[in-house]
């Protein structure tokens, strides 16, 4: 096993690129952390909008000096065991490389989060970081992260939150 020791983030993109987009810049700023890689994890009818998401992460990374290496998963449409499966594999790779591993739920739908989030629990892997992007509204927020005000959004750690992590 190689102890990488840096920090590994899976992101789930559904209906909303500037969700996924704009969490990770919430992630990045508000949190610190800094990915050596970033995974996509995505559904079939959203695989078009992948690239731009990888692009966009590129990005909001270089702006703060992370370059890590980003690949885009295509998932089967609505497939909850597929997806949870894909996700436990995923994070368990990334664990026993010596990452600490972070999933972001915010963009995702439904189907996908749910398997991710049983299968990863069942499992019993030790994930560092659910995060979730709250909006107070979702009234024009279709765009930069900077460009939102910040009463009305705010990034929570769902293990933080649960008092999983201090």
């Amino acid at each position: 096993m190689t102890s990488a020791g840096g920090d590994a983030y899976i992101t789930l993109l559904g209906r909303s690129t500037w969700a996924l987009v704009n969490a990770y810049h919430a992630v990045l700023r508000e949190k610190g952390l800094r990915p050596e890689r970033v995974s996509i994890v995505t559904e079939e009818p959203y695989a078009e909008d992948a690239s731009t998401a990888a692009e966009a992460v590129r990005i909001v990374s270089g702006r703060y000096g992370v370059l890590p290496v980003i690949e885009v998963i295509v998932l089967p449409e609505a497939d909850f065991v597929r997806a949870g499966q894909t996700i436990r594999s995923l994070a368990n790779d990334f664990i026993r490389q010596g990452f600490d591993v972070a999933i972001d739920i915010t963009s995702g739908r439904k189907v996908t989060v749910a398997g991710a989030l049983i299968a990863v629990s069942v499992a019993g892997l030790d994930l560092r970081h659910i995060y979730y992007l709250a909006m107070k509204s979702t009234d024009d927020v279709a765009k930069p992260y900077m460009m939102i005000p910040h009463q009305i959004q705010r990034i929570r750690d769902i293990m933080e939150d649960a008092g999983a992590r201090p």
